[in-house]
């Protein structure tokens, strides 16, 4: 069984990010559904690295990144967050994503213990996605004509029991 783990993204990842993101089928389903400039890249990549406000990791299947996924901050409070996964183009229908959520949920808990709801945005007509969210747990909160929005409820962590950072272990999944 292949192992996989999870890494911070680092600006050596950026090369890696930009071919993901301006991938002809994540555009498809993006909300951003134009190509970014390698310029305007750069810059949301080196912010983002700074941000204390998102968690951003990428998965590695072996030493091989697979996928990426991103947690943003949606309150002050920072008990909410919005999920965001991109799965490598040759990666896609291999499970790839179940494992991106479920390593980068393992994380946010480590990095951000307080966290007690994940919220995700998907295109109404990404059923894939969609399903990807559903088995593991998340469930319709709101649709509109573009978008559905899925939330899943985790128990926060009682503080002294987590909250070290991220915890880069491997998974067998």
């Amino acid at each position: 069984m292949t192992s996989h783990a999870i890494r911070p993204v680092t600006e050596a990842d950026a090369e890696l990010l930009f071919t993901w993101r301006n991938d002809p089928e994540t555009l498809r389903w993006s909300r951003q559904q134009q190509p970014v400039s390698w310029d305007d890249h750069l810059r949301w990549l080196r912010a983002t690295c700074r941000d204390d406000q998102r968690v951003y990791r990428v998965v590695l299947e072996g030493e091989t990144p697979v996928a990426s996924v991103r947690y943003d901050r949606l309150d002050d409070a920072g008990h909410r967050v919005e999920i965001s996964v991109l799965v490598a183009a040759e990666s896609r229908g291999r499970g790839i994503g179940s494992i991106a959520l479920r390593r980068g949920e393992q994380d946010l808990r480590c990095a951000w213990p307080d966290v007690g709801r994940i919220v995700a945005v998907v295109n109404r007509d990404n059923v894939a996605s969609r399903h990807l969210f559903e088995r593991d747990g998340y469930r319709l909160q709101r649709e509109d004509q573009a978008w559905l929005t899925l939330a899943k409820t985790i128990d926060l962590i009682p503080p002294g029991h987590g909250g070290s950072g991220p915890t880069g272990g491997v998974d067998s999944g």
